[in-house]
């Protein structure tokens, strides 16, 4: 008995502390950004276009990488727009790196995104893919 009682003090006082899920959230995208991107309506609609992001919750695939999300910095805002710095670890062709990517999701156009990489500091423009 006494292993029962052990168990069921952890899980009382864990449901009962208030700040107990907010401390051990897994780290995520927001909403806003999930979803299938491209550069413009063309390759929206090109099955096997090349440039095509998908972005889920805590991770990111392209044509021939995809990343798993360790950590993101969400909510840094201008009033018209949102950035999140994210850290991914990525993987493709054989190869892993790690890379910080700031997704800037703008609120006056819902349907566009842009993406810049820590490294080289390029950024890349995106529309969102419906259907």
């Amino acid at each position: 008995m006494p292993t029962f009682a052990l168990v069921w003090l952890i899980l009382s006082t864990a449901a009962t502390e208030p700040n107990y899920a907010k401390r051990y959230e897994l780290p995520s995208l927001p909403q806003q950004i999930w979803g299938q991107w491209d550069h413009d309506l063309k390759s929206c609609r090109d099955k096997n276009s090349l440039t095509r992001l998908t972005v889920g919750i805590d991770w990111v695939a392209g044509y021939e990488y995809r990343g798993r999300l360790l950590f993101s910095l969400p909510g840094l805002t201008d009033g018209r727009s949102e950035a999140t710095v994210a850290k991914f670890v990525m993987g493709g062709e054989g190869s892993t790196w790690e890379t910080e990517l700031t997704f800037t999701y703008s609120n006056a156009r819902p349907n566009s995104l842009r993406i810049a990489a820590d490294k080289s500091g390029e950024e890349e423009s995106f529309i969102r893919c419906i259907g």
